[in-house]
């Protein structure tokens, strides 16, 4: 009886607290009480468009939501990360969104977690976008600048240089640099400026 006809996208725990997002034509983010787990409360409820695939408690009472943008018919726009209020459980706020800009977009963050890295105030997610224009397709890892006060994307990273297209698979973090893999090689990057290679190796063998 939670949401009729429409199916459960994304669920986090945290606690005597939950958090749902189901999805059919719009996003409803519900927030739960679970202090009696014999008897759950739904304790508030915003509807957006889109949907989020993946959310991930972040500091202050704010939840990161990686999923897709849409409209008020329910036609999905491109990938998106949200950014949600959750201090108030009975009036959760989408304080910013951040949708890629492309005719189409997609992303394997959609459906597996892995995909997707956080690490101090910096999130990290694969990107497929194609231009209608020229169907022009293009991979890259898309760095965004965390904040409790909104998101910014710091830069979009590419192998193009290693193997033109190669799929952007993961970013991951050791100590202050920030490593992009692809499947065809790796580049390292310091997180201070994610935009700079320091260093690329390519998995291709002669």
């Amino acid at each position: 009886g939670l949401a009729p006809g429409e199916q459960i996208y994304a669920a986090r725990f945290l606690g005597e607290k939950g958090y749902l997002v189901t999805f059919v034509q719009i996003d409803p983010l519900f927030t739960l009480d679970l202090s009696d787990p014999t008897a759950p409360i739904v304790e508030g409820e915003l509807k957006i468009p889109g949907y989020s695939a993946y959310l991930h408690p972040i500091e202050d009472g704010h939840l990161l939501g990686v999923g897709m943008d849409g409209d008020d018919n329910g036609w999905l726009t491109g990938v998106s990360i949200s950014l949600f209020d959750v201090t108030d459980a009975s009036e959760p706020i989408q304080v910013d969104r951040l949708t890629v800009d492309s005719d189409w977009s997609d992303s394997e963050s959609l459906w597996d977690h892995h995909a997707i890295t956080v690490h101090e105030g910096m999130l990290t997610v694969p990107v497929y976008a194609m231009s209608e224009t020229d169907w022009d397709t293009t991979s890259s890892l898309m760095v965004v600048d965390v904040d409790p006060a909104g998101l910014s994307q710091i830069t979009r990273i590419d192998h193009d240089d290693i193997v033109h297209g190669t799929q952007m698979r993961r970013g991951l973090f050791i100590d202050n640099y920030l490593l992009s893999i692809s499947n065809h090689g790796m580049k390292v990057h310091d997180m201070n400026q994610p935009s700079i290679d320091v260093r690329s190796v390519s998995f291709l063998t002669d």
